[in-house]
């Protein structure tokens, strides 16, 4: 499912998911937006929601995380 941050997180309540992992963001430019620019937005969405870290994983680029 494709979302943007906000809605992404309100997903993430909705569902009461115990982990989410951000995918696919930085694969491609879909508009005039800085390439991190989702990444960060979701961050900062989290942080309004009151997600704790570690909760809503976006990697790095190249990084890996353990489900």
């Amino acid at each position: 499912m494709h979302c943007s941050p906000k809605d992404s997180v309100a997903v993430f309540k909705d569902v009461k998911a115990k982990r989410t992992l951000a995918m696919h963001w930085g694969t491609w430019v879909p508009s005039s937006e800085g390439v991190l620019e989702p990444v960060e937005e979701l961050k900062a969405e989290c942080a309004k929601a009151g997600v704790k870290d570690g909760k809503f994983v976006a990697c790095g680029l190249g990084d890996m995380t353990f489900v």
